[in-house]
């Protein structure tokens, strides 16, 4: 069910992302993984949990 829940939430993100761009003729998007660096920060219980959640 959550991983239902991530995936539709990703998709509903893109889809404004898309229109976004293309409304402001944004041609390239870049997606990268977040490097190791950013795993290793601490900014919370919580926050650190949902950062490890991330697909």
């Amino acid at each position: 069910m959550q991983r239902n829940y991530i995936s539709d939430f990703v998709h509903k993100v893109l889809k404004k992302v898309g229109e976004y761009c293309l409304t402001n003729g944004i041609e390239t998007i870049v997606i990268a993984q977040p490097n190791a660096g950013i795993r290793s920060i601490d900014i919370g219980k919580q926050n650190n949990q949902k950062l490890y959640q991330m697909p």
